[in-house]
């Protein structure tokens, strides 16, 4: 089966408080297709793929897509821990912005949406869709709760591979899509963990606009 027909064929799975049921453009009192909720969109498949290509595609991955961390430049990796709500939140809070969320599985599609309220979503996405990746396409981050219980924060490599041998360093200016801005540099050591939150409350209101 070609990805055309896997990818977002099930919008009716993403975590609750995303997508919602509306009246089909074709009209009839059955007809119904599936939209963001207010402040989400469900991307279609080109404008995944090019997200993809710019954030996940950059890392070394296994088969199953997931990113083969001891293969990553050390550098590149911000944080490290075990997954957990808690952590996942502490990330939207540190860099807020906009973000975009794709899952472990291509029939769910990808959203795109704020930080804010992606918030809100967390609990359910860590215990329904145990694996998914966050994309900040204006910071060049990438965060993935995997399936083996961890979750890792990266900054995301120049060139695809992000392997330890070939890497260019986290720093650098350029590669990222058109208008994004340079590369930021990750923390440095002994700084405050991000996925601890750095010990900032998690509300909503801690959540800067996109950057």
């Amino acid at each position: 089966m070609r990805l055309g027909q896997i990818y977002g064929s099930r919008p009716d799975l993403p975590p609750p408080g995303l997508a919602r049921p509306a009246r089909g453009r074709s009209g009839g009192p059955k007809a119904t297709e599936w939209v963001g909720r207010p402040g989400v969109e469900l991307l279609g498949l080109t404008e995944y793929v090019e997200y993809e290509e710019a954030g996940l595609r950059r890392f070394p991955r296994g088969t199953d897509r997931a990113v083969r961390w001891a293969e990553v430049r050390p550098e590149l990796v911000i944080e490290s821990a075990e997954a957990s709500v808690a952590g996942v939140e502490a990330a939207l809070l540190e860099n807020g912005g906009g973000v975009v969320i794709a899952w472990g599985s291509l029939a769910l599609p990808a959203v795109r949406l704020d930080a804010g309220i992606a918030l809100a979503a967390v609990p359910a996405m860590v215990t329904r869709s145990p694996e998914f990746w966050i994309y900040w396409p204006g910071r060049r981050l990438l965060l993935e709760n995997s399936f083996d219980g961890s979750l890792h924060l990266a900054q995301v490599p120049q060139t695809a591979g992000g392997r330890r041998a070939s890497t260019p360093h986290a720093g650098q200016p350029g590669g990222g899509p058109p208008g994004s801005p340079p590369t930021q540099p990750p923390a440095a050591a002994g700084a405050p963990s991000l996925l601890l939150g750095a010990g900032r409350p998690r509300t909503a209101e801690n959540v800067g606009s996109p950057r």
